[in-house]
This record gives structure tokens, C-alpha cells and sequence, in this order.
């Protein structure tokens, strides 16, 4: 499965937050796609797990990951992306947490003294408490952002989005399709 609508608003926000590298998984067609949208590398997702690694630390010089967001979060995925972690880095999931305590136990004793990694989950709802300032914060630059084009929305009519929301942003002329 793939989440080209979680995707492609969280490699927005990594650019406009200044984060670098920008580093993701997909098809190979959609490279330019990607980088359009501020990925710096884009690795195949279908090279195994061992080959994905490599190519991490050749693109980090070695460096671990201080974040990394899985929009996919299956077990392999999740596993893959805890792996690549630096020690108390963070690691963003969509879905529940299901990666093995043998895992967890053996990356905190291969650095000990460096405290744990973090696993969150996403929870996209600004509406909440605990996300009210951050949504208000993202409200207020939104419109600009579209307008500008430093934020793109594309729309897959296969899967689209609902019709009010997709409605709303195609009236305001922020909505390309594939």
C-alpha cells in the first residue's frame, strides 16, 4: 500500500521545515514527482531491506536517522524504519506500534547510555488540545503556502479525496490532478 496523501504533505512540511536530507521509498516513476515536491533522494521500495539500509548510510554518510515518518507502518516497514534510527531518534507511524521488544531491547543495548528511541503516532485532528496551537500555527499560513505554491495539493481521481474537501480546494485553484 502507499499514502501518497500523508506522503506528499509530510515531505512539504520536512523541506519547509528546513530538514535535509529528505530521503523516501517508491516507485521509481515517481521520482520526479517526489523531488518536485522537495524529496533530495528517492529510493526504490522494492530493493530489500539490507540493500535500503546501505543506501541510507552512503546518503548519511554513515549517519543514523533523528526522524523518520512511515507512512506505510506495516510490520516490515516499521521494523526497517526503527532500524535505520539513530538512538532517541523518532520514529512517526500511522498505525499501531508492532515492532518486536527482541528489536527494541537489542537497538537499546547497542547503545547504552543513549536512551531509548522514540515511536509516536500521527494523530492529525488540530481540533484536539493537545494539536489546537500547532493547527492554528498552520492555519494561519496555509492559504499562503497554497497560493504561493510552497504547499502542492495533487489529486489521484482513482482515490481523490471527498468530494466537499476536494471541491473546496479545486474552487480556490489548489488542486492539480495526475
Amino acid at each position: 500500500p502507499t499514502d501518497a496523501a500523508t506522503v506528499h504533505p509530510a515531505i512539504q512540511i520536512a523541506k519547509l521545515a528546513g530538514h535535509s536530507p529528505i530521503i523516501t521509498t517508491a516507485s521509481p516513476h515517481n521520482t520526479a514527482l517526489l523531488t518536485s515536491l522537495g524529496a533530495t533522494h528517492v529510493l526504490d521500495r522494492t530493493l530489500p531491506g539490507s540493500a535500503l539500509l546501505t543506501s541510507l548510510r552512503k546518503l548519511t554518510d554513515g549517519a543514523p536517522l533523528e526522524l523518520v515518518y512511515d507512512a506505510i507502518s506495516l510490520a516490515d516497514t516499521q521494523a526497517l524504519a526503527y532500524r535505520a534510527l539513530a538512538p532517541r531518534g523518532t520514529l512517526v507511524l500511522v498505525l499501531p506500534d508492532v515492532i518486536p521488544a527482541e528489536l527494541k531491547a537489542e537497538s537499546d543495548a547497542a547503545a547504552p547510555g543513549e536512551g531509548p528511541k522514540r515511536v509516536t503516532g500521527v494523530f492529525g485532528n488540530v481540533h484536539h488540545p493537545d494539536n489546537r496551537a500547532c493547527g492554528e500555527a498552520l492555519y494561519k499560513q496555509l492559504t499562503g503556502w497554497l497560493e504561493q505554491g510552497v504547499i502542492k495539493v495533487r489529486v489521484d481521481p482513482a482515490a481523490g479525496l471527498s468530494c466537499c474537501c476536494c471541491c473546496l480546494l479545486h474552487a480556490g485553484g489548489y488542486v492539480t490532478g495526475y
